[in-house]
């Protein structure tokens, strides 16, 4: 379980997450553990989904960067595009 201090929908109050372990590749618990062990020198106070830049420092991820992320995914696989709550 994760705590989320702060939610769109929750205000201050925040919100419980729960992360469900499977078989499948898209794995949540796997992909969390991931991405915490391939970013080892971010910082606690960091928002949870920084990584670790080519500098040695760290940023944030935006939705502006995912999106693009995944639609360069999406194309070279030949995939649909999907956007907003479609997505």
């Amino acid at each position: 379980m994760l705590h989320l201090p702060n939610t769109k929908t929750k205000g201050v109050e925040g919100e419980d997450i729960y992360l469900i372990d499977c078989p499948l590749p898209s794995n949540p618990v796997i992909a969390f553990e991931h991405h915490l062990a391939s970013s080892p020198t971010i910082p606690d106070e960091a928002p949870l989904f920084a990584w670790q830049a080519a500098d040695g420092g760290w940023a944030p991820m935006t939705k502006p960067w995912f999106m693009q992320r995944c639609r360069a995914v999406w194309e070279k696989e030949g995939l649909e595009m999907f956007d907003g709550h479609s997505f």
